[in-house]
């Protein structure tokens, strides 16, 4: 007896069709539904290329850069500095956008240099207006011991 390699049927050796799927029992590409591993290869998965930036595309405001690098400067190496820099910067670099007839790239990092800039400004404000209400306080309970 031979086995239909497609649908698992007995089928007599002389029969050139199974009696149960049709197929030829000793060719079929299958077993069961399974492919036997040289039948069919896998299938080829393309990829799109990645993208790269043209180098066509609008020029870069150098200003714009700065701001961001010395936003970041102003947070890590130069405290007041770096933030009055960054915010100076971010400034002249969003005039030029708005100048410029052409488009230009990096508003982004003009903004991102405005943002580090201003907000390290705002917590030096509040540190300094707390240290100051810190002496005030001080100050003023040590004037209320020495009268009493």
């Amino acid at each position: 007896m031979l086995s239909c390699r497609s649908c698992g049927a007995t089928n007599p050796p002389e029969a050139a069709s199974c009696r149960v799927c049709g197929r030829n029992p000793s060719t079929s590409p299958t077993a069961r539904g399974v492919l036997i591993s040289a039948a069919v290869p896998p299938p080829v998965v393309l990829r799109q290329p990645a993208t790269r930036p043209t180098p066509g595309g609008p020029p870069l405001v150098p200003l714009a850069v700065a701001a961001v690098v010395l936003g970041v400067l102003g947070w890590l190496l130069l405290p007041v500095l770096g933030a009055v820099a960054a915010v100076v910067c971010g400034h002249l670099a969003l005039r030029q956008f708005r100048l410029s007839p052409t488009p230009r790239a990096g508003r982004s990092l003009a903004i991102a240099g405005l943002v580090l800039g201003y907000l390290q400004l705002a917590v030096l404000a509040l540190l300094a207006l707390g240290v100051g209400v810190f002496f005030a306080v001080t100050y003023l309970l040590f004037q209320l011991a020495t009268i009493g």
